[in-house]
Order: C-alpha cells, then sequence, then structure tokens
C-alpha cells in the first residue's frame, strides 16, 4: 500500500516543504517550516504527492519531479528521452511513461521539479 504524503512550493520564498495537514473543507495546508508549521490558503502552493516510488539512490519520487533515465536496456531499441516530468492524469493514474519508469526504475534519478528547474524540460510538450 501507498503510504499517501504530500509536500509543497512555496512559490514566494522559493522552498520546498514537507506538508503536515490538509483540511480540504477549509481549503487550508499546514507546512512544516523546520522549528515552526505556518498554515495557509490551497491556492498559496503547489501541492505534489509522493507516488510510492524512489530513484536508484532511493529518492522518493513525487508528482512534479522531474527524472532523468540513463544507461537502460532498451538502449538502441527504441528512443527514450532522458528527462520526464512525472504527472497524474484526471483519473489520477500515473502518467509521465508510467510502464517504461516501473521498468527502468534502477536507471531512473530524481533531478528536481518543474517548480525549481523548468529549464530541464525546456522544448518538452510538458514543460
Amino acid at each position: 500500500m501507498i503510504e499517501i504524503r504530500y509536500r509543497a512550493w512555496d512559490s514566494v520564498q522559493g522552498v520546498m516543504l514537507p506538508v503536515e495537514c490538509i483540511n480540504f473543507r477549509e481549503g487550508t495546508v499546514t507546512l512544516n517550516e523546520g522549528d515552526n508549521s505556518v498554515t495557509d490558503t490551497l491556492e498559496m502552493f503547489q501541492l505534489m504527492q509522493y507516488i510510492g516510488l524512489k530513484d536508484k539512490n532511493g529518492k522518493e519520487i513525487y508528482e512534479d519531479d522531474i527524472i532523468q533515465i540513463k544507461d537502460h536496456p532498451f538502449e538502441g531499441a527504441i528512443k527514450i528521452d532522458n528527462n520526464y516530468r512525472v504527472s497524474f492524469n484526471e483519473r489520477m493514474e500515473l502518467c509521465a511513461g508510467s510502464w517504461l519508469l516501473h521498468r527502468v526504475l534502477y536507471c531512473s534519478e530524481v533531478i528536481g521539479t518543474i517548480w525549481e528547474h523548468p529549464h530541464l524540460l525546456e522544448g518538452r510538450d510538458e514543460a
């Protein structure tokens, strides 16, 4: 069973913060800022859900992460662009070549997020 967990991008401060609590009824989110917690409206942050997988270095993969795939077993047989954005479709199914990500997880590495490093997806439709 996948542990349901979120993190949030604070574009004002330019930092990623762990989410402590989400209150959908009131439209608020409580974030951990180290020594204290802060609560604000959901609109102030970009929430990202943990997808239940880790990259080759053991780093947790979240929605909106950018995954780089190198030295995969399909090299030469099919073309794989190196960088993928991890996302969910409208039915909350994992996208970004999820079949590929599951099969080459040991060749995959989180190299950033679309919020911190959008340039890593330049020239791609998903940027």
